[in-house]
């Protein structure tokens, strides 16, 4: 059994496209088949260079995944960089040649027209969530995200990473966020993908609460107050119990007991598997820290109330890094008195953090490119979702078809080579 910060799981979903117009491409199915060792029809999960590969929901999205909670997190950018190789060498076989898109929401997919959910194996449950939520609008069919698994060995441990990531939750999207545009034009967010996670679920809320967890801080009370609730409320429209598991549970953050971690959802995925692993260790590092009450005592993280917290998700999803922090609950639990920014306080966590990098990406923190550098470069010039508006050049919330486009052709170009999208239009 794995204690607090002895290693972490880490989730990146992809979209499939068609290289020549970018249309999503529902062969997820075909492209685990193509890519499996073994004999059965159509594989749900399979191993590629030491990284797990298995379907989602919906047929254009694959998931790749750290086959094994790990701390070298420099090895596993490295396996999943050959699995992004491996895929895009057998999509690009196909006719017509499809390949595979990094950031979190495609930039004009129509999903009452294109969705097409996995039917295969676990095909029961997401039927069910079709029948219960109906899984047709962007909130279903159109959010890539990163997931990073955080584990805790006992109960006492699980309360301080709980606190930790609660905290932490509505800052990372000032990071991360990648979901501008939907339906071809710029939303009023940075972070689309998050407001339509947060709403997609609202006919049953206890399974999303406000994105924010509640402060509970033992597995029992977690079970009770939390997955009970859950499980109870879903009952009359899922009598066969086909949905009540822990993955029901649609908080930023959940608690996987079958797993014995804590599951951060709240990250889109980003261009390219290097920005996304960096950030996972800088979040990693953050949340370490935090546990071992570096920057303020836990009961102050534990009293902060889930409402302050959700009211900063809100405006780091519209303003990313500029967003400042101006409630003292949240700024006592980083050990601050007077209001900051976003950016700011992530700066400052970065400088303080910098010489443990290393331990987690193989001695390249203060090499060109290492994990710390991303973050900075990150800090400097902003989310994706900045970088991304930056490039269409519009004042408006129409955008040009065309160069959207180009640009998500570009923006594939970054997951195949692992770069980032320069600050600067290409």
């Amino acid at each position: 059994m794995l204690h607090l910060f002895e290693a972490c799981g880490i989730e990146l979903e992809y979209m499939i496209v068609r290289k020549d117009d970018l249309v999503a491409a529902p062969i997820a199915d075909e492209l685990l088949k193509a890519a499996s060792d073994n004999d059965e029809e159509w594989p749900d999960e399979i191993t590629v260079a030491s990284t797990g590969w298995s379907n989602e929901l919906v047929l254009h999205v694959l998931e790749m995944k750290t086959a094994e909670p790990t701390a070298d997190l420099a090895a596993a950018e490295a396996d999943i960089v050959r699995s992004i190789d491996k895929a895009s060498a057998i999509l690009s076989e196909r006719d017509p040649p499809c390949m595979l898109l990094g950031t979190s929401a495609h930039p004009f997919f129509n999903p009452e027209k294109e969705m097409r959910l996995w039917p295969h194996g676990a095909g029961e449950i997401y039927a069910t969530y079709d029948r219960v939520f109906g899984c047709t609008g962007h909130g279903w069919s159109n959010l890539q995200s990163m997931h990073l698994n955080l584990p805790f060995a006992n109960d006492e441990e699980f309360g301080r990473l709980h606190a930790a990531i609660r905290l932490l939750l509505p800052v990372l999207s000032a990071l991360c966020a990648s979901s501008p545009f939907l339906e071809s034009r710029r939303t009023p967010f940075l972070d689309t993908r998050l407001e339509y996670y947060r709403t997609n679920q609202s006919r049953i809320p206890s399974i999303t609460g406000d994105v924010i967890p509640e402060p509970v801080f033992t597995m029992q009370e977690y079970h009770d107050l939390i997955l009970e609730k859950m499980y109870n409320d879903i009952a009359p429209y899922d009598p066969d119990g086909i949905l009540r598991g822990e993955w029901l549970n649609s908080r930023g953050a959940i608690a996987r007991f079958d797993r014995m971690a804590i599951e951060i959802r709240t990250m889109d995925i980003q261009e390219c598997p290097g920005m996304d692993i960096a950030t996972a260790a800088f979040v990693f590092l953050m949340a370490k820290a935090i546990c071992e009450e570096r920057f303020a005592a836990l009961p102050a993280v534990k009293r902060i109330r889930t409402q302050a917290l959700a009211d900063l998700l809100n405006d780091v999803m519209r303003t990313g890094r500029h967003a400042v922090i101006t409630n003292e609950e949240i700024l006592a639990g980083f050990g601050l008195t007077e209001a900051v920014s976003v950016r700011a306080l992530l700066q400052r966590m970065l400088d303080t953090l910098l010489p443990e990098f290393s331990s987690l990406c193989g001695g390249e923190a203060f090499n060109e490119g290492g994990f710390a550098e991303r973050i900075q470069f990150l800090l400097d010039h902003g989310s994706p979702a900045e970088r991304m508006i930056q490039y269409m050049q519009s004042d408006t919330y129409e955008l040009d078809p065309s160069r959207l486009r180009v640009l998500y052709g570009y923006l594939a170009r970054c997951l195949t080579e692992n770069r980032p999208l320069p600050p600067h239009h290409p």
